[in-house]
Order: structure tokens, then C-alpha cells, then sequence
């Protein structure tokens, strides 16, 4: 005589297989899978972000926003640095901007910030190196060192 499954076995079978598979999808859940694959967040970018990544996006960044009137661009290696404590990278680039034979090339000092989750640029500042004349300001009713005349 063949055995037959009855009802209480099918109910138990179903219901451990429920119960692997919602375990199966929790774990997925927990460790961000489904945010991973599914998600268009700058958070999720690719995690093995190197010093070499972000110099990459630095350099990048900064041809997109001088463009055609780079000239060149010389990487700090000295000053460049992760900072562990912010989780970022700190890219310093000094930029040469504009030359021409009539007028002379400005100079440039990039400071590039880079997430360290995800690559992405997250603060750039560009300053222009120029001279300026520096003079002392001065009341005109007080002598060199702040006291009345």
C-alpha cells in the first residue's frame, strides 16, 4: 500500500518552507541588498573608493569647470590626504588657466573634496593666486599705534 501525505504534513511543509524563505528575504533586507540593486541614491555608489578615485574626480571636475581654458593641472601629493575623522578625501590641485601670448597664464589653487562612501565631489573651491597691495587701515585722528595725536 502506498503512503499518502495528509493534510497536517503538506500545512507543515508549507509552512516551514514560508517561514525559510522569509528569512532568506530578511537578511537581504537587513544587509541593504535590495537598496543596493534597486536604489538610483548617491549613498549606494561603488565602496572601494581609493586616493586614487578621487583624484580621478577631482581632476575631472576641475577640466569640467575651467574646460577648454585648461592649461595644465599639478596633483599636492604632499597636502592631498583621507581624513578618516569626516570619511573624505581632501585633493588639493594647482591649475594653470588661460595663457596666451598677449596675457599671462592665472594660477589657480583647487581644493576638492571627495566622499569616501560613494567617489562622489561633494565641495570644490577654486581661488585665484593674485597679488594684491596690503596696506595698514588707519583713523586719521590716532597716531601708528591706535593712541590719539
Amino acid at each position: 500500500m502506498a503512503y499518502t501525505p495528509t493534510k497536517q504534513e503538506f500545512l507543515v511543509i508549507f509552512a516551514a518552507t514560508l517561514i525559510v524563505i522569509s528569512a532568506v528575504f530578511a537578511t537581504l533586507w537587513v544587509s541593504g541588498f535590495f537598496q543596493q540593486q534597486f536604489s538610483s541614491n548617491k549613498e549606494t555608489g561603488y565602496k572601494n573608493v581609493t586616493a586614487t578615485d578621487a583624484q580621478l574626480a577631482c581632476e575631472a571636475h576641475t577640466s569640467n569647470q575651467f574646460g577648454s581654458s585648461l592649461d595644465r593641472m599639478v596633483v599636492d601629493d604632499h597636502s592631498s590626504r583621507y581624513e578618516h575623522k569626516s570619511g573624505t578625501y581632501k585633493v588639493f590641485i594647482k591649475a594653470e588657466v588661460g595663457g596666451d601670448r598677449k596675457t599671462p597664464a592665472a594660477n589657480y589653487y583647487v581644493s576638492c573634496f571627495v566622499a569616501g562612501k560613494n567617489g562622489a565631489v561633494i565641495d570644490f573651491d577654486a581661488f585665484e593666486d593674485k597679488e594684491i597691495k596690503a596696506e595698514a587701515i588707519r583713523k586719521k585722528d590716532t597716531n601708528l599705534f591706535g593712541w590719539p595725536k
